[in-house]
């Protein structure tokens, strides 16, 4: 029973990285350049200045009304300083 449940996730994995797998050397796409790639408060992990100032969720031109998400700007800069600026 073990086994077979090991034989299984590992079919799994092997499956999920010959689907994904592709995607890891990809570059920044669409709004990444805006929201990640070119944005400098991600420089600094700062979650207060992320919740309290809406200027900080994108480069180019500041914030639309409809995108203001703290916290995904907050997971931006934590993966930023954890993994670098590379895609």
């Amino acid at each position: 029973m073990a086994r077979s449940l090991l034989l299984s996730c590992l079919g799994l994995v092997v499956l999920a990285v010959l689907a994904h797998g592709v995607g890891l050397d990809g570059a920044w796409v669409y709004d990444d350049h805006r929201f990640v790639e070119h944005n400098p408060a991600l420089a600094t992990f700062d979650p207060a200045a992320y919740l309290l100032d809406p200027s900080t969720a994108s480069a180019e031109g500041g914030i639309q009304h409809d995108i203001y998400r703290p916290l995904r700007t907050a997971f931006f800069s934590l993966q930023w300083h954890l993994f670098g600026p590379a895609p």
